[in-house]
């Protein structure tokens, strides 16, 4: 049964180097990243920290013919394990975290600055695990939030009474 539970190693984080190692593209598996930890620990692990700020989006094709979209920008990601930090103008996310970015970077001329924290959590899936993130920097968060105004739209709706009972 999972725990809420967190499994980090911010000794590792506040040790890391200080100059960040350049890769071709920012991913948890280019930053070391071990998500499987989380599948081990039955616990939610914290994975890395990306943040930067994300200006477009560009298709990439692999070798068999798939295609994907990266996001496009100044990024910088540190694995929370070891205090590794790394940096690329490519960036891919977990599936569902990738999007709610490429969303934003797709408009004309948008500059889209996030900063997130990627976890692992235990999961019944065969691989044992999947993702999830938090926002580090709320308050662009919420001006980038293209839900805010119906979140606060949903808040006001006035409570409608129960249908009543007729005999």
């Amino acid at each position: 049964m999972a725990t809420n539970k967190t499994e980090s190693n911010p000794e590792a984080v506040n040790a890391g180097q200080t100059a960040p190692e350049f890769v071709t593209k920012l991913t948890l598996k280019t930053m070391g990243c071990n998500p499987a930890r989380a599948a081990a620990a039955k616990a939610k692990v914290a994975l890395a920290r990306i943040y930067g700020v994300a200006t477009g989006v560009k298709i990439k094709t692999d070798t068999k013919g798939d295609t994907f979209e990266a996001i496009t920008g100044t990024f910088e990601g540190v694995n929370l394990e070891t205090g590794e930090i790394f940096r690329s103008g490519l960036l891919f996310l977990p599936g569902g975290i990738h999007e709610t970015l490429t969303v934003h970077a797709r408009e004309d001329g948008a500059a889209v600055r996030f900063g997130l924290e990627i976890f692992a959590i235990p999961a019944t899936n065969p691989i044992g695990y999947s993702y999830s993130a938090k926002s580090l920097l709320p308050q662009d968060a919420a001006a980038q939030d293209v839900l805010a105004d119906m979140r606060d739209q949903v808040k006001i709706t006035p409570k409608l009474d129960a249908p009543k009972k007729t005999a």
